[in-house]
């Protein structure tokens, strides 16, 4: 890598955590919409060259110094969000909850918020969670790494400050997994600095790294045959936020795999055992927000708009999710592609996508750099702007205009690369 290409990117990193320095300043974010999509998209520009300027260097992103680089910039970015209070989305408060309810001996499965029994937990942050009639949706993992961070200081930055730590650990992982295919440890850089990561993990602080974190730790360990390991660590992503679930049928389509899926299974089971005194509540917020949630998910508008049956629209959806995995589950040979196309498969189909959501497919384009999702996780933020519409009294829901704006580049770019690889395999 030329000199003026280190420099260029070192700027852009100080830039970036400038930004988002500048960023965590502002307090009522979600009353700044404007604001915050100009810093955002500003950030993302910065990353985009980043990524551009490390693609045409003709030592591309190589050297120990440059990952040093790009990890230092990933946890300052982070930790400049840590001491800002969450609003774009009040998830946290809900963790912060729960990990309080277990601490003090309660069932975070059988007993919701509102709960007589839980009157006297009710603190300044109790009028911020969302839900409060419903039991808890996060499985036993979630739960654990909430009562772990109650346990030490029960605020939203100690909450934060955690799922900053596991999400410093998935660059750390996505590095060991690039050197182990021979791909250059510093292409990590796609997820270090992807600014929905950082604002999602730092800022609003969700729970999707430790999921993220024990997904890749169990491909990880897969890949160098540990396999009690790397299973064991599949189902803690589960128990995480249920996501590796999709890999099942990967692992079951393969012989040398299949009775390895037990040992997740195992976990799975020991996770819940703790929390089974709480019987149908176990799963019952979850067949809820599966049954009624919808909000951004494209193909369930056009769907919904169509069939005129959310019902059906769901089932639909749902099936088409699971052929497209099943299919790709025995077309697949590296479980990394796989796990790029049913992740993305999922995110594409789901009812509902919140921003946070997109974080899950960010690690896969390391490997698989795709333009049209790297776009992407920048266009979805503008659902955000539901905010504007929450404030004028009306539906929480999107207009049309919205999903345009997210979508149709995104579809756009998606489409064209698809169309100039066929071309450029025709011709070859």
């Amino acid at each position: 890598m030329n000199r003026n290409s280190r420099w260029i990117v070192a700027g852009a990193g100080a830039a970036l955590a400038m930004l988002f320095a500048a960023l965590s300043r502002i307090e009522g974010l979600n009353d700044e919409i404007g604001l915050f999509l100009a810093l955002y998209f500003a950030a993302f520009g910065i990353y985009l060259l980043t990524l551009f300027v490390l693609g045409r260097s003709s030592a591309a992103v190589r050297g120990r110094r440059l990952f040093i680089l790009v990890f230092a910039v990933a946890a300052v970015s982070r930790g400049v969000l840590i001491p800002a209070q969450p609003v774009m989305s009040t998830d946290i408060y809900r963790y912060l909850w729960e990990g309080r309810m277990i601490t003090h001996g309660f069932n975070p499965f059988s007993h919701a918020p509102d709960a007589e029994e839980l009157e006297s937990l009710r603190d300044e942050n109790y009028d911020d969670i969302n839900h409060k009639h419903l039991e808890t949706i996060y499985p036993p993992v979630s739960q654990a790494v909430f009562a772990l961070a109650a346990g030490v200081r029960p605020d939203v930055q100690t909450q934060k400050l955690l799922f900053v730590l596991f999400d410093l650990g998935v660059i750390l992982l996505i590095g060991a997994m690039l050197r182990l295919r021979s791909i250059d440890p510093a292409a990590v850089v796609v997820y270090a600095w992807n600014p929905l990561v950082i604002f999602e993990t730092g800022h609003s602080g969700h729970v999707e790294p430790v999921g993220i974190f024990f997904l890749l730790l169990g491909l990880f360990l897969v890949a160098r045959q540990k396999n009690i390991g790397g299973f064991a660590a599949l189902g803690l992503s589960f128990l995480a936020k249920y996501l590796s679930a999709v890999f099942v049928p990967y692992f079951l389509a393969r012989r040398k795999y299949a009775a390895w899926v037990g040992v997740m299974a195992v976990v799975v089971a020991a996770g819940y055992l703790p929390f089974v005194g709480a019987g149908a509540g176990l799963f019952s917020s979850l067949k809820l927000y599966s049954a009624e949630w919808n909000f951004n998910g494209l193909a369930y508008k056009v769907a919904d708009s169509v069939l005129n049956d959310p019902v059906w629209t769901r089932r639909l959806l749902t099936l088409a999710v699971g052929g497209v995995v099943i299919y790709q589950a025995f077309r697949q040979k590296d479980p990394v592609r796989f796990g790029f196309v049913a992740v993305a498969t999922g995110l594409l189909l789901a009812p509902t996508l919140y921003p946070w959501y997109v974080a899950w497919i960010v690690p896969f384009l390391c490997f698989y750099r795709n333009r049209a999702w790297i776009l992407f996780t920048g266009l979805v933020m503008v659902s955000y702007r539901v905010w504007n519409i929450d404030a004028a009294g009306g539906e929480w829901a999107l207009p049309w205009r919205i999903y345009a704006v997210e979508y149709v580049p995104f579809y756009a770019l998606l489409l064209y690369d698809a169309f100039r690889g066929r071309r450029k395999e025709a011709l070859v």
